[in-house]
């Protein structure tokens, strides 16, 4: 059967590709997350992975488990490139294992957000993603650590963990789908008693959402920091305290058009650590998962840690 009997149309020029520029493939693995993305992409996706498993010397895996990354990781250990074919979560479980190593992380996304790929100008499209691999050079960048859990984009407390748990469960994917989600848990959440301490100085307050960004945005090009950079040592913290619908429906226009800077509703800090204690156990998300609750939460960063393929 011929490639185009398949459905596979890769751009001509990847198979004439000359990899001079690049490490021979012996020494790259690609780990795949079958189950990553909007369903309307999966055509496309399984037409990438396809090509991937006809390239010589070429190593290609999948994560078919979420809650079982071993055999992955032991996978891991002896290759030098590592190439994440998934979305933000999938992107942030490699760099966990390869974080603080001279391992390389090449990203090709495939999921909803990919926040750290548009971050790194990445193209959405697979086959374009995986062209520009061809060219990449190694890019060392920060990595933020939150109760000692990794993250490379964005890790938040309150409303927009709230929304990623939400997210995490729906059938549906896509910044549609996101918009709807905030805009109806908007209505009936509930702001938080915090205590946030930074450099020494401590003050209380009524929040709805406390993130700390290593980079600009949650992904979908939705900028909640849009100075941030990821390999200065330093976040940018955006704290947003308890208000009304209206000013909501303002901050999420400004988050779309990248002027959330500007906008006189938020607080705004240049810091490397600070800590957040709250009244009850509260969800914290790492890029967009949200997976544990807590009182007591350190955020630190761990400047120019995990080298990405750019």
């Amino acid at each position: 059967m011929t490639n185009t009997e398949n459905g596979l149309i890769p751009p001509k020029e990847l198979y004439t590709t000359n990899y001079d520029n690049v490490p021979a493939f012996q020494n790259w693995l690609c780990i795949v997350n079958p189950n990553a993305g909007a369903s309307s992409k999966r055509k496309l996706q399984k037409q990438f992975i396809t090509y991937l498993k006809i390239q010589p010397h070429l190593t290609v895996i999948e994560w078919e488990d979420k809650n079982n990354f071993k055999p992955v990781e032991d996978s891991i250990n002896t290759y030098d490139y590592i190439i994440a074919i998934g979305g933000d979560g999938t992107v942030n479980r490699i760099a966990q294992a390869i974080s603080g190593t001279s391992k390389k992380l090449g990203i090709v996304p495939l999921g909803s957000g990919n926040g750290l790929a548009r971050t790194l100008g990445i193209s959405t499209n697979p086959f374009k993603a995986w062209k520009q691999l061809k060219n990449a050079k190694p890019f060392l960048i920060d990595v933020g650590m939150c109760n000692n859990n990794l993250f490379l984009c964005t890790s938040g407390i309150g409303f927009d963990a709230e929304v990623a748990r939400l997210f995490s469960t729906s059938n549906q994917r896509g910044l549609f789908t996101y918009i709807k989600l905030i805009l109806t848990l908007a209505l009936k959440y509930k702001s938080k008693n915090l205590k946030i301490e930074i450099n020494g100085t401590t003050f209380n307050s009524k929040v709805f959402m406390v993130t700390c960004c290593n980079a600009g945005q949650f992904g979908n090009n939705f900028y909640i920091a849009p100075d941030a950079k990821l390999n200065d040592g330093a976040f940018n913290l955006v704290i947003i305290p308890k208000f009304s619908i209206i000013t909501l429906i303002k901050i999420i226009f400004s988050l779309s058009i990248k002027s959330v800077k500007s906008s006189s509703y938020i607080i705004r800090k240049t810091i490397n650590t600070f800590n957040v204690y709250a009244e009850s156990p509260i969800l914290i998300h790492f890029d967009g998962e949200a997976k544990q609750e807590e009182i007591s939460v350190e955020f630190k960063i761990l400047p120019k840690h995990l080298y990405v393929l750019k």
